[in-house]
């Protein structure tokens, strides 16, 4: 495939994970604004809820029996708002997937 063609793919991925980052991020934070406004209490949706809606056991990090600093950094990595976290985990995989595109010319 023509290298110019292939990088010009890649810029069009990264182009829409950008806009898709940016979709996800917005409908997290209205669907947080919405629930503020209705019930007057800010709905906290850290990383975590996205592995306990898809029914996760997450107890052994809660209370691991070894490795209690790498348990911390989960514990902390699950509590980190994900409004942020989605949008930047998809961007920054895109971003790695066409640097990866644009290294191989074949």
């Amino acid at each position: 495939m023509d290298p110019d063609r292939l990088d010009k793919f890649a810029d069009t991925i990264l182009k829409g994970s950008y806009a898709v980052g940016a979709f996800f991020f917005n409908i997290i934070l209205a669907y947080q604004a919405y629930h503020w406004i209705r019930y007057g209490t800010w709905l906290p949706l850290p990383l975590s809820s996205v592995f306990v809606f898809f029914d996760f056991d997450l107890s052994y990090i809660h209370n691991p029996t070894d490795w209690h600093g790498l348990a911390k950094v989960c514990v902390w990595l699950l509590n980190l708002p994900l409004s942020i976290c989605l949008p930047a985990l998809i961007i920054f995989t895109c971003v790695v997937l066409k640097l990866i595109i644009s290294a191989n010319p074949e």
